[in-house]
């Protein structure tokens, strides 16, 4: 197990930082040999480990590089935790996570806390009972602990809100690998991909869903059925999505008249296609015009 350097940074911040809508209060790594004690270091009494678990008021993001073992929360059973897997903490939870004493791990973490918007954030595309998270070993995901690490130490003016953008970009791509990992296998995924091209393509065009079944040579029920789980949209709503989004840049970008973008973006009258961007974007497209057009 090739090891890692063990460092920890507890970080402070001023309440002028939390206006930014979240702060980072910790970032390390640590690397634990087979038959070593686990913690290596010795932490803060409010972060110290225990085998009848913890609590934190904080979001954690633990990722483990090598090895292997357990965790285990309010929430969830005793878990195997592998290499490549990402364990989220939540807030109030009592929870608890060691290596296998035969193989130890390597792991790099990140600490983090908000207001209600990034409880509702959170909340929404990561579930606590779910939170061993599997994505891989991944540079990109190695590289932003790597930035973290390097801020921390500094600690320099704006460190803080620094950190905290590459902890918002740590959680969009983690989820983007979870996203894409639990589809990959699907094999109907290339042809639901053939199928949002020639809705792209033909968006304008009167493309309907029931041609690109009949293109692709699947039925069309099994279509609509894989699309939707696949991308979480139906191909309806998708091919609406590709006209409003044409419209926005016409609009934007020029002097054509609302009548002559309705026609242009496939609607069969303007009233049609006022309705249908009123519904979507929340305004009028006369409205979007004018706020957006410069």
């Amino acid at each position: 197990m090739n090891e890692i350097e063990n460092s920890m940074y507890y970080l402070s911040h001023l309440e002028r930082d939390e206006q930014w809508g979240i702060v980072c209060t910790t970032v390390g790594s640590q690397s634990c040999g087979p038959d070593e004690k686990y913690p290596v270091n010795t932490h803060p009494s409010a972060y110290s480990f225990s085998r009848t678990g913890r609590v934190l008021d904080e979001y954690q993001l633990v990722y483990i590089t090598s090895g292997q073992g357990w965790f285990k929360s309010d929430s969830t059973k005793l878990l195997r935790v592998c290499e490549g897997n990402m364990i989220i903490i939540f807030p109030g939870e009592t929870h608890m996570y060691y290596p296998d004493e035969d193989s130890g791990w390597n792991e790099m973490w990140v600490g983090f806390k908000g207001g209600k918007e990034l409880d509702r954030t959170i909340g929404s595309f990561f579930d606590r009972n779910s939170p061993i998270l599997n994505i891989g070993i991944s540079d990109t995901v190695c590289d932003i602990y790597g930035r973290l690490l390097s801020l921390a130490s500094s600690e320099r003016l704006a460190t803080q809100q620094a950190i905290c953008g590459f902890v918002h970009a740590l959680l969009g791509y983690v989820y983007y690998k979870v996203a894409n990992s639990s589809i990959s296998g699907n094999k109907n995924l290339s042809k639901i991909q053939h199928a949002q091209m020639l809705l792209r393509a033909g968006a304008t065009s009167g493309i309907s869903p029931a041609d690109v079944a009949s293109k692709l040579g699947m039925s069309y029920s099994l279509l609509r059925e894989q699309f939707k789980l696949l991308t979480g949209i139906s191909m309806s709503d998708y091919i609406i999505r590709q006209k409003i989004n044409l419209a926005k840049t016409l609009l934007t970008s020029s002097d054509k008249s609302i009548k002559e973008i309705a026609f242009e973006t496939g609607y069969e009258s303007i009233s049609r296609f006022c309705c249908s961007f009123s519904q979507n974007v929340g305004m009028t497209a006369s409205a979007f015009r004018k706020r957006n057009r410069h």
